[in-house]
């Protein structure tokens, strides 16, 4: 008698240095949930340089189309790309007899879900700020201004399942630590005397960070009223990591320069506070209890961040390269003043002002997708 297979998940996504790591990384993490429960995880994506995580038991490098579009016309080309993209991915999950496909590729459309019901398909979807009908069979949208009605006239498959909010983030077992259980307010920070530096982390994202980590820290070093000890966070494929170790190396003991280290929520979990662009970063601080200040980098982060700071677990600044020096370091005076517990804080302009409120994020959502999944 032979015991049932395994169940098997198929993750599609995508990676660059402009794009980022967000939607590889959170493919990992939710593959390292699945393999502690059983299965075999599959990842169909960019170039092995990005596989990290010893859960997947497949990595199939996969340009998205699969090849060269030949089509003169570019919105034609970027069709025929689409289509042939899902073709190949429901053939890969039919060779694998996949149980499941986990898709966390912004390009995926319409046309490109209709291929996939078209092969039986069963899948999850990743779903941000767009706009288009979904027909996916669970759609996650972790953001924490995801709300069930906004997607009311969006559902193409009635039987769909919302998994929608911070509870859903996917992280790494490491932040799913005792103290961010999400229930019980973020333990008191900055209660140090007022000579000992303020422990700041910047991270900007795993991918091209246009110069803003090197902005932001240099900003806070040479004009802040109180002694800082920041942490500069920088993913592998950041093509300024060379040059803001060089710099990084000039400042002495002020700054530490970190690509890629082990054990983020450990680095986390040292500082006081958090500056951010508004990515997957948010749920790591938000996780850990950190109050952050976020500049978003790209457009699609403004939304995001809006939320945060609206469920007062973040200021909001304005967006790079547009935010200022002296608005930056009055946020960061501003968020220290609040979270020493001081009455007295500077005038700042509208959309700031963080409080203390319970985080959103308890660092468990990988575990109950990957539930969900194997159920």
């Amino acid at each position: 008698m032979t015991s049932a297979r395994p169940r098997r998940i198929l993750l599609r996504c995508d990676a660059n240095p402009q794009l980022g790591i967000g939607h590889v990384a959170r493919c990992q993490a939710l593959a390292a949930a699945l393999y502690a429960r059983g299965a075999e995880c599959i990842v169909v994506g960019p170039g092995r340089e990005y596989q990290t995580s010893t859960a997947v038991r497949e990595w199939i490098p996969h340009p998205f189309g699969g090849f060269e579009a030949k089509a003169e016309d570019e919105a034609e080309a970027e069709a025929d790309a689409t289509l042939a993209d899902a073709e190949s991915l429901a053939a890969i999950a039919k060779h694998h007899q996949a149980d499941w496909l986990v898709l966390d590729d912004y390009r995926v459309n319409e046309a490109y879900q209709r291929v996939l019901g078209k092969h039986a398909c069963r899948w999850l979807q990743f779903d941000g700020a767009s706009t288009q009908t979904l027909w996916a069979d669970l759609v996650l949208n972790s953001s924490p201004a995801a709300r069930a009605e906004n997607y009311q006239k969006r559902l193409g498959n009635p039987a769909t399942q919302l998994l929608l909010g911070p509870r859903y983030a996917i992280l790494r077992t490491e932040f799913a630590a005792p103290n961010c259980s999400g229930e019980a307010a973020i333990p008191p920070r900055l209660d140090r005397a007022g000579d000992t530096p303020i422990r700041v982390y910047l991270n900007f994202g795993g991918g091209d960070d246009r110069g803003a980590l090197r902005w932001c820290a240099q900003t806070l070093l040479e004009a802040f009223p109180r002694p800082l000890h920041l942490k500069l966070v920088s993913g592998q494929q950041n093509p300024h990591n060379e040059a803001l170790g060089q710099w990084a190396s000039s400042q002495g003991h002020r700054l530490e320069f970190l690509v890629n280290p082990p054990n983020l929520a450990a680095h986390l979990r040292a500082c006081d506070l958090a500056i951010l662009s508004g990515g997957m970063s948010c749920y790591e601080a938000d996780s850990c209890g950190l109050p952050m200040l976020l500049v978003p980098l790209v457009p699609n982060q403004v939304a995001h961040a809006r939320a945060w700071a609206e469920h007062g677990r973040a200021y909001l600044l304005e967006g790079w390269p547009e935010v200022s020096p002296a608005a930056l370091r009055a946020a960061l005076m501003q968020c220290v003043a609040e979270w020493e517990g001081i009455q007295q804080r500077p005038q700042l302009t509208d959309g700031l002002g963080a409080r203390q409120r319970p985080q959103l994020t308890d660092g468990l959502g990988a575990q109950r997708v990957a539930e969900l999944l194997l159920a």
